[in-house]
């Protein structure tokens, strides 16, 4: 067996060995309800409350969405970081998109009732509906997937593509709903905080990224031209989700669409 196939079946084995630890820690913190109870107590200890609020006070926010924006933030960029593990064959992607399209094949015989996983259910629907799972989660899956195949290791276009959708668009929903007060006067189902969490997310865990990746020598810019089309694309990602579009485009489909196509029109400076 070829050198090259025989690592980037190994690095597939590895990939898709930790996103179902991932999902499996996930599905039995949701099950067991442990993260409610921890973020209550964090509530409490913030808020300055009594150690009995922590009794009294479980909102029902704070299980599905933290349980859900876990996986929505966690398992992109955790997926990104077994990319080096693969060799430089053509093929290389093609063995590492497999992990993601096994997972949404996954999640369609979840959502059709072939498979019974209520946790799974649980962990990343909004209302607890199979039906969910073949909209947000499945497009979510569907972005990693294409973003591997198009835009691999060779372009810092895709890790920001992932880091918008997935770390900004992800702190985003938790921070705008949890302390969010202060609307969006076009869009009151936004707020500037949220708006600002989704920026700084995003664009963070692009330059991290971005800066991993050329560390290892697979883009050759330099970090300070890069810099400016990081936070350019944060910026107009983030304008795009704050737009009053709400249950006819979905924030996984608009935020990578838009961070793909304003890096591809600045190639010529990323790369």
């Amino acid at each position: 067996m070829d050198v090259s196939i025989f690592r980037d079946l190994c690095a597939t084995l590895l990939s898709a060995s930790l996103a179902h630890a991932l999902v499996k820690a996930l599905e039995f913190s949701a099950s067991r309800d442990y993260l409610t109870q921890v973020f209550n107590f964090g509530h409490c200890i913030v808020d300055q409350h009594n150690i009995s609020a922590l009794f009294r006070h479980r909102p029902t926010w704070c299980l599905q969405l933290v349980c859900r924006k876990i996986v929505h933030i966690s398992t992109g960029p955790l997926f990104v970081l077994t990319w080096p593990l693969f060799s430089a064959a053509p093929t290389a992607r093609v063995c590492a998109a497999a992990v993601p399209l096994c997972n949404a094949v996954r999640l369609i015989l979840v959502a059709i009732g072939s498979m019974d996983r209520q946790a799974t259910i649980k962990a990343v629907s909004r209302g607890g509906s199979r039906q969910e799972l073949l909209r947000g989660p499945l497009l979510y899956i569907g972005i990693v997937t294409a973003v591997t195949l198009l835009f691999w290791r060779e372009s810092p276009v895709g890790l920001m593509v992932l880091s918008l959708m997935c770390g900004g668009d992800g702190l985003a929903d938790i921070v705008g709903r949890r302390y969010g007060f202060a609307r969006l006067p076009f869009n009151h189902n936004k707020s500037w905080l949220g708006s600002l969490a989704m920026f700084t997310g995003g664009a963070v865990m692009s330059m991290v990224y971005i800066a991993l990746f050329h560390s290892m020598g697979y883009f050759t810019n330099t970090m300070q031209n890069m810099l400016g089309v990081i936070w350019m694309t944060s910026l107009v990602a983030t304008a795009v989700e704050a737009l009053p579009v709400y249950g006819w485009l979905d924030d996984n489909l608009t935020v990578p669409a838009t961070a793909a196509i304003l890096g591809q029109m600045l190639q010529s400076t990323l790369t």
